[in-house]
């Protein structure tokens, strides 16, 4: 089958679409053959070598297809279903095997692109919002990357819990994306005119007094502004850090107002089949609801995966970046 493959760490060009041996199905595997499979930041980082993985691999967590194989122990049902999935590995390829347990249901009337657009991006979105900060109709929160796959998922769920969107993005035109998602205020995060974000962070003090919380995953430009953003006794939550590592947090600022900082990991939160589950589900629901509006970029081929690294990376993208084998 083909594959794109990683054979050393290193800019897109390492990304090379090769022929590899059909994977083998384990007794609780099923098999899929691939119709979409999500981009990620998590494959960039992984490409460059920040997440080290043992080479050689096959990038990519998520996607959508349908079941053509299923393991001795796993539920014979699954043959012939249409899956989705979010927590697996070398996606980027033509059929992938994955855990029965770990693999979702596409719900009738959910089409391909959505089914494989919505998972990755959106369970962050919900576990952040309901688990890690329990988002309500009081909440007043700064959404940082607002116009991105995740912040406008973000934002979408604090609106429909009631609350309160001030949303920051790159350019104008991206600050209308966010305002399309419901964001109550945009702010641009210009980092030539401004760049420790200090206006920013102005900004969103004279219009809240300070929010309940903010979802940055972003990380080095936006961490400082952030910390100045958050009220007394408010909650910082660093999901990403896209735009750059961050080696140490600075607690002064912290200890001054009692602020809550974390860095949540999606996989702890979705470290059982049944929080893969009802997380998955919970997003599908809201879609059917009509709660959220996922914009899906055209498909890249899989040939074509080191151009949709570059496109993610040159923030040219607006919705889900997805490979097509």
């Amino acid at each position: 089958m083909r594959a794109v493959s990683i054979h050393e760490t290193g800019a897109p060009d390492v990304l090379r679409l090769r022929d590899v041996e059909d994977p083998q199905v384990g007794e609780s595997d099923v098999l899929v053959a691939v119709t979409y499979a999500g981009v990620n930041f998590l494959d960039i980082q992984q490409r460059r070598g920040l997440y080290p993985v043992p080479l050689p691999f096959v990038p990519g967590v998520e996607g959508t297809g349908v079941v053509v194989e299923v393991g001795s122990k796993a539920d014979p049902t699954l043959l012939g279903a249409r899956v989705s999935w979010f927590t697996g590995r070398a996606s980027y390829a033509e059929r992938v095997v994955l855990p029965a347990n770990h693999v979702i249901r596409v719900p009738d009337g959910v089409d391909d692109t959505l089914a494989a657009a919505i998972l990755g991006q959106g369970v962050t979105a919900y576990y952040l919002t309901s688990a890690v900060y329990p988002v309500t109709a009081s909440t007043v929160a700064l959404v940082h990357a607002a116009a991105g796959g995740t912040g406008r998922l973000i934002t979408q769920m604090i609106k429909h819990a009631g609350g309160t969107v001030l949303a920051v993005a790159s350019t104008p035109a991206k600050c209308e994306i966010a305002r399309a998602a419901g964001a109550d205020h945009v702010f641009v995060a210009d980092a030539v005119r401004d760049p420790d974000l200090s206006q920013l962070a102005r900004q969103v003090m004279d219009i809240s007094g300070g929010v309940d919380v903010v979802f940055d995953g972003t990380g080095t430009p936006t961490l400082n502004a952030s910390i100045r953003s958050v009220k007394q006794r408010g909650t910082y939550v660093l999901y990403g850090t896209s735009g750059g590592g961050i080696d140490s947090i600075p607690l002064a600022p912290l200890r001054e107002r009692s602020l809550f900082f974390t860095f949540p990991r999606v996989n702890d939160h979705v470290r059982e089949p049944h929080e893969i589950e009802y997380r998955a589900q919970a997003c599908f629901d809201l879609l059917a609801g009509g709660h959220l509006d996922i914009l899906v970029d055209a498909p890249y081929d899989l040939s074509d995966a080191a151009a949709a690294h570059r496109a993610i990376e040159a923030r040219q993208t607006t919705g889900k970046v997805l490979l097509m084998p």
